[in-house]
């Protein structure tokens, strides 16, 4: 190697590792964050990175906290070998490397894709370790961004890698995606690094492999410097991209009520284009996953044309969109609740509710007074039982014709115009527990005692419902006495 190519290399290293050296102390500065987990696969880019961690530390003006995590996939006969030298690496340069092993079901890869299925098990690992003002770095560079952008061209829609961004609740930094991987093999030969070679990165039945072998290095042997000038096109691109979602989310946050559900009121006179963009944000505002293409379009075609009165659209597994009152909700409905009915032998006891719907108890009221203070809780003051009346709990066992009569509501309502007068959207509707006393109606509880429960004199007990992670909130204020009239 001549002098010239020498003296560039440590130009090109220097630049580096000041570059990163600038960012960390403006990190530093503005959040006082100082602690990085890094993503240590072995292989060559995650090295590098590993490294210009090492040889800046005693730059940065603030002393730094430094550990990594390696994920072992078990999708190779080599993984254990790969993480054996993962812990050899970190231990020569006395970084604290965490491992972890996954095992990836054929469901999973038959569901999801290889590609997605390891990274969602590999953030749920790295989250996992995770400590408060902590940032996870990964090893992006130029090349996989332009990979990134020829994948999202296949799904509908333009899409790159963030230099920095949240996932699942992480911040994620990628300190190299501003350089190419030439940049990165100058690096790793200039200091002699060791690294490995993943051979699933030759396997062309995974999309990311064909685009990097067959596509991009056609490219390159056509135009040397497509990568670079693809990069510009990128960040051009999401410069525009940051100028829309700035617009599309103050349109967003007018339009937005506090349980993160969206008024669409104003949504159906505008484009396509402005649909879809709010939509989107909208989703990704809910913290879930923005989901295709094809389903986020199909949601912004039922608002701007069908203007249906029921929307119920499942873009996951267990989420959905859901329209109620030209309002837009995200919903995580992961039960079908099915008819339910179960006596509830001993009242000294709490009832546990079946889906995860919360608990039960009966006692004395005053003993519970401040929990009317809770949204968490519900509590209703009834009548207590007979001797001859045994109590159940019963769920999704009316038929929505039903007539109830409250006791201080002039007639009897049947069930649908109960559910819709006290604003209870359809999805909640099979979620309400019911109070019987043998076959007699009680209490519709979270909604109102019925004339059959209504306490007299001292013949009262308190009700009360704590909520669970799947139970029906009231949109009303959480005591009893609603009334349906």
């Amino acid at each position: 190697m001549n002098e010239s190519i020498i003296i560039n290399n440590i130009k090109i290293i220097k630049l580096i590792n000041n570059k990163i050296i600038n960012l960390l102390n403006y990190i530093y500065n503005k959040y006082k964050i100082k602690s990085y987990v890094i993503s240590f696969s072995g292989g060559i880019d995650s090295t590098v990175l590993l490294n210009i961690m090492k040889n800046i530390i005693n730059k940065i003006d603030f002393k730094i906290n430094i550990r990594a995590i390696h994920i072992n996939h078990n999708l190779s006969i080599k993984s254990n070998d790969w993480e054996k030298h993962c812990i050899k690496e970190c231990n020569k340069i006395n970084i604290k490397l965490i491992v972890r092993k996954i095992k990836i079901s054929s469901n999973y890869i038959k569901k999801y894709g290889i590609e997605c299925s390891a990274r969602k098990l590999r953030f749920n690992e790295i989250n996992s370790i995770l400590n408060k003002n902590e940032i996870v770095m990964i090893a992006h560079n130029k090349n996989d961004n332009l990979e990134t952008l020829f994948l999202s061209l296949k799904r509908n829609f333009l899409g790159s890698i963030k230099f920095y961004n949240n996932v699942y609740g992480m911040k994620i930094l990628r300190p190299l995606l501003n350089y190419s991987r030439k940049y990165i093999i100058i690096y790793a030969k200039y200091f002699n690094l060791n690294w490995i070679e993943d051979d699933t990165n030759n396997n062309l039945k995974i999309d990311r492999n064909f685009i990097r072998k067959i596509i991009i290095s056609k490219l390159e042997e056509r135009w040397p410097n497509f990568i670079e000038s693809s990069s510009k096109a990128i960040k051009t691109l999401n410069k525009k991209n940051n100028i829309i979602n700035y617009f599309i989310n103050k349109n967003i946050d007018k339009n937005i009520n506090s349980d993160l559900s969206l008024n669409i009121n104003n949504l159906f006179k505008e484009d396509e284009f402005y649909i879809f963009n709010i939509i989107k944000n909208w989703i990704k505002k809910n913290n879930i996953k923005i989901p295709s293409f094809n389903i986020i379009k199909k949601i912004s075609n039922e608002i701007k044309y069908k203007k249906l009165n029921y929307i119920n659209i499942n873009i996951y597994n267990s989420i959905y969109i859901r329209k109620y009152k030209n309002n837009l909700f995200c919903i995580k409905d992961k039960y079908i609740i099915n008819s339910y009915i179960k006596v509830w032998e001993n009242l000294l006891n709490k009832f546990y509710l079946p889906y995860e719907l919360g608990i039960l108890i009966i006692n004395n009221i005053n003993k519970y007074d401040y929990l009317i203070k809770n949204n968490k809780y519900i509590i209703h003051n009834i009548r207590k039982n007979n001797e001859n009346e045994v109590i159940s709990i019963r769920i999704n066992t009316l038929s929505k014709n039903t007539k109830i009569k409250f006791k201080n509501c002039k007639n009897n309502k049947c069930l649908k115009n109960i559910f819709q007068n006290n604003n209870i959207p359809f999805w909640n509707r099979n979620k309400i527990p019911m109070l019987f006393y043998n076959n007699k109606l009680i209490c519709l509880i979270g909604i109102d005692v019925t004339e059959e429960g209504f306490p007299s004199n001292n013949n009262n007990i308190s009700l009360i419902y704590k909520i669970g992670l799947n139970g029906f909130e009231p949109l009303t204020s959480p005591l009893s006495g609603v009334c349906s009239s």
